[in-house]
């Protein structure tokens, strides 16, 4: 993996100009995912460097929050709809189905994952394993 994303990461292309400020910010969230990943992938692999990289991989997801940020602020197109907060609702989730990236949640829980070494299913999920089985029971 390390080797794929270093070649992606050679593979982007620079000064990309896109003029609508929606996307643009969507490409930069993108563009920053590709050395997040690496960083995560190297404190993997590496010990001594682990909290150097997850430092280095968390100011790559910090640059991608301030761009989701932007977008939620600016493009929530249903507002009534809650889509990038936390809320009862209608569906099996209890957040807007924006919620989980607009607060970067997988993005933080790889990089937990790897600073605690726990890579269970359940880690930082935004489900309980209670409700799932309860609903699974009813």
């Amino acid at each position: 993996e390390i080797q794929k994303l270093e070649a992606a990461l050679i593979e982007i292309p620079q000064n990309v100009r896109i003029k609508h400020p929606e996307l643009n910010a969507m490409w930069k969230i993108t563009k920053a995912r590709i050395p997040h990943a690496l960083n995560n992938r190297k404190a993997m692999l590496d010990s001594k460097k682990k909290e150097e990289y997850l430092k280095l991989a968390a100011s790559y997801r910090q640059k991608a929050q301030a761009q989701i940020n932007f977008v939620a602020a600016n493009y929530g197109r249903y507002p009534r709809a809650n889509t990038f907060i936390r809320h009862d609702n209608p569906t099996a989730y209890k957040f807007g189905y924006a919620q989980p990236a607009k607060d970067m949640q997988y993005w933080i829980r790889e990089e937990e994952s790897i600073r605690q070494e726990n890579y269970n299913f359940w880690f930082m999920s935004q489900f309980s394993i209670w409700e799932v089985i309860s609903g699974w029971v009813l």
